[in-house]
């Protein structure tokens, strides 16, 4: 990281400083207030630190010698906008496969999603039901309450049973409800005299209050309501009214009533009858019986149906150490943490754990690295995955891709909590096999790894936070300055550790007059954080957090750099504009346009390129493939005013009016190609206020017409802007 000279950093703050007041006083050149050259300070490194863990590939000299600077480097949150989409679907990509306990980033649009439980399920959970112990207690609450949450331990049957609850209660009318957060579910999104699943995680901000809403706006309907309350956490006392643990039914009942005729002549085989005896949940028993219906059926092996049967955290460790070979173990490691990525992507993972693996086996190397040759049919068979076609978004759209799969949702996480409390020795490896996939090219693999290094991190946060996180946030390298802040999402959706979380970034993006390099990083990184990866958690925190400590101005290049990092992290909170979370980035960013401070002036033009070169995306919230911000200014007036507000601000900037210029035709292309051309162009006429500004945009909208060939929308767009200047 450089700074630049003071006299030259003031001449290029001045100038991108519009409307500043004359009497307005300049910061001082001679404290640029820069990073100081030299090493991190001593508290920042702990014991056990990665060999090379963090350590640039080049000196910050040589990098900054190819990176833009000052407002040019600004103008590049325009152009690399298209990163932003593949790193929000790999973000959400990791929390839906680590199942993360929350919206899985501003992706999720507010709006609800409702799905009808057939007639075959229904008659499913009919025949094979099995109440468990405390089965009144739910009941009672259900009944006089209209909303249950149901709690318990994984696997003990929840979704059967509220099912069956609701199933009885509604007469067979029974929906799912979903993506969104719990507080937000409205009178007109429950149907009247219906049951209503609510099996995915509840958001934030459900508290005893909205409890009371929710029951009340039920009652009004007729309709009654049941909540999987999340395994991760503990219920509040304040629901007691309407919390109850009907506990878990008898597993050797829910084996026999998933059990087809024809399968019953297995249950007496040794091998299952050892997995029958370590099952821990009735999920696991049904999964059992279903199971060897198929083995009856032809369809699997013994060995291959028993492989996919999951178990309590000691199956999970037996079943590891059983495995036959050192590069299904390998295979078994990789997977855990790159559940549903690409074949390649989890084999390269794999190999990569057994030469650490072997590494440590023989530091010495006396007999060399044994070849990965296992045959992926193999492989998945041991370690009960499959491969199945997929798809996944990326910065220049949608591909297809052979993804790896285990076969049971739901348990990586279970062997990722097993593997490092029942193997101490491996704790070393995966945390260095982490280290190195940090640094990988592909995105998807990058998020993975960070948010497998956040849930292990909850077992000891001291430890991962000085063995890998400290170091990432610490290091020139972007991407492992990125893999540190997606690393914290998860203890910040911790109750025990979210406080910590916010309090480290608080510490990161403060401001020091003397700061070494690394800390000079760990702003960036917590700039970063503050997006997608934990300002999610969290949106307004964020935001404020954003404004008191990251906006300043301390006259020097590492300014831009701070602002050009905030700008990309805020357009990634703002998700697929379909949120509560985009407006109010919208709103925020608004604000920071109408201050004569450079710092949120700059921040806001530089957010509203970012808004800009975002491609179309697809959304839950409307279901339309449409650029994000036209599918914000669409959902509100408000959003409209607050767009046109940025770009005014932006195409009225001393140096940055030309990229807000093509920001706009790129927008303007891209509508060209799909949905969004009323939107756009209701946004383009709120933007100009005065004549003059009428007719500037009008004179470079007309200047894109004159490109042989051009869109009809630049045609159309001029249009609407000449018949505006008329009225």
């Amino acid at each position: 990281m450089t700074t630049d000279k003071a006299g030259a950093s003031s001449k290029e703050q001045q100038a991108d400083r519009p409307e500043t007041k004359p009497s307005e006083s300049e910061p001082k050149a001679t404290s640029p207030g820069g990073p100081a050259r030299g090493k991190p300070k001593d508290d920042d490194r702990q014991d056990g630190k990665a060999p090379d863990g963090g350590q640039p590939s080049e000196s910050a000299d040589e990098a900054a010698g190819r990176r833009p600077a000052g407002t040019a480097l600004i103008a590049t949150v325009l152009t690399r906008a298209g990163e932003l989409i593949a790193s929000e679907h790999a973000l959400a990509n990791a929390n839906i496969a680590l199942q993360i306990n929350n919206l899985p980033t501003g992706r999720q649009g507010a709006a609800l999603q409702k799905k009808t439980v057939g007639t075959d399920t229904l008659l499913r959970v009919r025949h094979t039901f099995v109440p468990p112990p405390r089965l009144s207690d739910a009941w009672e609450v259900l009944a006089e309450q209209h909303l249950l949450l149901l709690c318990g331990s994984p696997g003990d049957g929840r979704e059967h049973l509220a099912t069956f609850l609701l199933d009885a209660f509604c007469d067979a009318r029974v929906g799912r409800l979903g993506n969104g957060s719990l507080i937000e579910v409205a009178e007109d999104n429950l149907i009247v005299g219906g049951g209503h699943l609510w099996p995915v995680p509840i958001g934030d901000n459900f508290d005893q209050q909205g409890a009371e809403t929710l029951a009340g706006r039920l009652r009004r309907v007729g309709g009654y309501m049941v909540v999987l309350w999340p395994d991760d956490r503990e219920c509040p006392p304040e629901f007691g009214d309407y919390a109850a643990e009907p506990g878990c039914p008898d597993l050797d009942a829910v084996f026999r009533k998933h059990l087809s005729a024809p399968a019953e002549a297995l249950i007496a085989e040794p091998a299952v009858l050892k997995v029958r005896e370590r099952l821990s949940g009735a999920r696991q028993a049904a999964q059992l019986a279903m199971l060897l219906g198929q083995v009856s059926a032809g369809r699997k092996t013994v060995e291959v149906a028993l492989a996919e049967v999951g178990g309590p955290e000691q199956g999970i460790a037996d079943w590891f150490g059983e495995l036959p070979e050192r590069e299904d173990q390998a295979f078994a490691l990789a997977l855990a943490a790159l559940d549903d990525l690409s074949l390649p992507s989890v084999v390269a993972g794999a190999r990569l754990a057994d030469e650490l693996i072997q590494r440590t086996e023989d530091p010495r190397g006396r007999y060399g690295l044994r070849p990965f040759r296992r045959p992926t049919r193999t492989l998945l068979a041991s370690v009960g995955a499959e491969c199945v076609s997929n798809t996944r978004e990326t910065a220049y759209g949608q591909v297809p891709i052979m993804s790896v799969r285990l076969r049971r949702r739901g348990y990586a996480r279970e062997i990722l909590d097993a593997l490092w409390q029942s193997f101490p020795y491996l704790q070393e490896i995966y945390l260095e096999w982490m280290n190195l996939l940090a640094r990988n090219p592909d995105p998807y693999v990058r998020e993975r790894v960070a948010l497998v290094a956040g849930l292990l991190s909850a077992h000891d946060f001291e430890y991962v936070r000085g063995r890998l996180l400290l170091s990432w946030a610490a290091d020139a390298d972007e991407k492992l300055r990125r893999a540190a802040a997606t690393a914290l999402r998860p203890p910040a959706l911790d109750d025990n550790l979210r406080e910590i979380v916010w309090s480290l970034l608080d510490q990161w993006a403060t401001f020091e007059e003397n700061a070494t390099e690394a800390e000079a990083h760990q702003r960036l990184t917590a700039a970063t954080a503050l997006g997608g990866p934990v300002g999610d958690t969290n949106p307004e925190r964020a935001l404020d957090l954003i404004t008191k400590r990251l906006l300043t101005h301390v006259t020097n290049d590492y300014d831009y750099e701070v602002w050009a990092a905030t700008a990309f992290a805020v357009s990634e909170l703002f998700g697929d504009g379909g949120s509560l979370t985009s407006d109010a980035v919208l709103r925020r960013a608004a604000h920071w346009a109408e201050t004569k401070e450079s710092g949120p002036s700059n921040v806001a033009v530089a957010v509203m390129l970012g808004l800009a070169g975002k491609p179309a995306d697809q959304a839950p919230a409307d279901d339309r493939r449409l650029p994000p911000l036209l599918r914000a200014t669409g959902r509100s007036p408000d959003n409209i005013e607050y767009a046109a507000a940025l770009w005014r601000r932006a195409l009225g900037h001393p140096k940055l009016a030309t990229a807000a210029l093509r920001g706009l035709r790129m927008l303007a292309e891209e509508v060209d190609h799909g949905a969004g051309r009323d939107e756009l162009t209701v946004m383009a006429v709120a933007i100009p206020r005065t004549d003059r500004e009428r007719r500037t945009l009008r004179f470079e909208t007309r200047r894109w017409t004159e490109d042989d060939p051009h869109p009809p929308i630049f045609e159309h767009l001029q249009e609407a802007l000449s018949k505006e200047s008329d009225l």
